[in-house]
């Protein structure tokens, strides 16, 4: 199962490193380990941007009706359809995810993301693997791994 943490990039960085993805997964790779006080920590916040969590909740109610399982705890998320589910810990800087797989996270879950906003950015942690949820232009046909998320 992918193990995934998505980011809201503020405007201005996202644009301005749309094709630095590299950079920018090698700086929210670590995002975990920076103590409160850090620079690094006060940097990423400023990077990222705060996550509108009421209003992708209502959203991703709404895209979910009917057939699709929609549970909420506290700060958890769990959509579901027939054969794919995606978890979502939700905090206000940054998303936790786990999916059955990634074909079924693009199910129940990007492809809604991808309309809410596109400055997400997803790092895929077991495979080293991370780029944006929504493109931005045409793309070369020959990609590497930094646009797997991109492509969809």
């Amino acid at each position: 199962m992918p193990n995934y943490s998505i980011f809201l990039v503020n405007s201005e960085f996202a644009s301005h490193y749309f094709y630095r993805s590299e950079i920018l997964y090698r700086f929210l790779s670590k995002y975990d380990v920076y103590p409160i006080d850090s620079v690094a920590y006060k940097q990423s916040r400023y990077v990222t941007a705060e996550i509108p969590v009421q209003q992708l909740m209502d959203y991703l109610a709404f895209c979910h009706p009917g057939e699709n399982t929609f549970q909420t705890g506290t700060n958890k998320l769990r959509l579901e359809t027939q054969s794919d589910f995606a978890e979502l810990l939700i905090d206000r800087s940054c998303l936790q995810g786990r999916s059955s797989s990634f074909a079924g996270a693009e199910n129940v879950l990007f492809q809604y993301l991808r309309r809410f906003d596109s400055r997400f950015f997803i790092i895929e942690y077991e495979s080293e693997k991370y780029g944006w949820i929504s493109p931005i232009g045409k793309r070369n046909k020959d990609l590497n791994k930094q646009l797997l998320y991109s492509l969809l």
